[in-house]
């Protein structure tokens, strides 16, 4: 890690500790953040979200090894880095993202549209981060990643904007711990295990709502795998290979939603919950 990012993550968690980790009371007992407008703790939260992202860049993503460069890396080819897993894994963190903050600014006293443009502007603005982090690593900055980034915080704001279509579908990632291999300290790039997700879910039918199908959905989803171990320079263990899946799936959100009424499960794809049919693309 060269001298000036470590410079940064120190000067960074000086700062941040005692502003975030600390609850300094006022006079009146009040802590903090309560004294602060919505407008100050949406700029603190950003801010705390970029050093976040730029302080795990630095100890996971080597930010700051390489002078700032572009690198396009493809989109969806078999001979792109990952297979295109990456591109929807941007698509999704700023999908994620921006219901994330949208969530938050509401807590603060948005209303719901102010809430979701800045949500969606707080996820781009922290995602862009990103890829200039990665500008300053092996990386590079890729235009494609940037793209699908805009996509993900735009289908964010469409879920917000028109509720009957998240009513019926979800945008998920699944992440499966029992695959054979070695397992990825940084789970967010550990693609042999993540699958991206869209389920068309029954229960979001009026059709169906009084019926035994609203506990089941449709469900297509995309993997890349192999890419860990192939070898580019000699071509070697090229076992690389990208399928999409069709299938019927619970949905778990719904069965559990006498016990535990939660909306993770819009975001978060249980395995091993359906029954795929695989297409491979190679």
């Amino acid at each position: 890690m060269k001298p000036w990012i470590r410079a940064f993550v120190a000067a960074t968690t000086l700062i941040l500790f005692p502003t975030f980790s600390v609850s300094v009371q006022s006079e009146d007992g009040a802590v903090w953040h309560e004294n602060l407008s919505k407008e100050q703790k949406a700029l603190l939260l950003n801010v705390a979200a970029g050093a976040a992202i730029l302080t795990w860049g630095a100890f996971t993503w080597d930010y700051g090894e390489e002078d700032p460069h572009f690198q396009g890396d493809g989109w969806l080819e078999k001979d792109s880095p990952e297979g295109g897993a990456d591109k929807f894994g941007h698509a999704y963190s700023a999908y994620a993202l921006s219901h994330l903050f949208y969530s938050q600014y509401q807590r603060w006293g948005y209303d719901q549209k102010q809430a979701i443009q800045f949500g969606c502007l707080s996820s781009l603005g922290v995602t862009l981060l990103m890829e200039i982090g990665d500008s300053f690593s092996d990386y590079g900055f890729s235009y494609q990643d940037a793209l699908f980034n805009l996509i993900g915080a735009t289908i964010g704001y469409g879920m917000v904007k028109y509720p009957e279509v998240a009513r019926r579908v979800d945008f998920r990632v699944e992440y499966d711990p029992f695959r054979e291999g070695e397992h990825k300290g940084d789970f967010l790039t550990d693609y042999e295990r993540l699958k991206y997700v869209l389920a068309l879910k029954l229960d979001g039918f009026d059709a169906t709502q009084d019926t035994y199908l609203k506990f089941f959905e449709l469900q297509v989803g995309y993997s890349a795998r192999g890419y860990e171990d192939y070898d580019e320079d000699t071509g070697e263990h090229d076992s690389r290979r990208r399928k999409i899946y069709v299938g019927v799936g619970l949905n778990i959100g719904k069965l559990l939603e006498t016990f535990w009424k939660t909306r993770i499960f819009n975001y978060i794809q249980v395995p091993y919950t359906y029954a795929p049919l695989n297409m491979p693309l190679d």
